[in-house]
């Protein structure tokens, strides 16, 4: 199923979702409900450096949303980009 499109910031990327574990523990309290830890291959479009793993952002609405939630970990981004989630929640 094809979901609405949504902005996302990559703020770390895994071969093995057990890897960001420390980092969505930490990150939790911090993005709440915008946390997305999901299989790369759940989003279209991502760039390369995403890997064939596992990835863990800052995802919002808008650009400008995913901006100011990824501003709040001070982390900077490995990459920003407007995508489509193809997997279900």
């Amino acid at each position: 199923m094809r979901r609405e499109g949504s902005w996302f910031r990559a703020l770390q990327v895994s071969e093995t979702p057990e890897a960001l574990d420390t980092a969505t523990t930490e990150l939790a309290s911090v993005l709440g409900g915008a946390l997305v830890v999901a299989p790369v291959a759940c989003f279209d479009g991502l760039p390369g450096v995403a890997g064939t793993g596992y990835l863990l952002g800052a995802g919002a609405e808008s650009e400008a949303r995913a901006e100011e939630l990824a501003a709040r970990t001070q982390i900077q981004p490995l990459f920003v980009v407007a995508t489509h989630s193809v997997c279900v929640d």
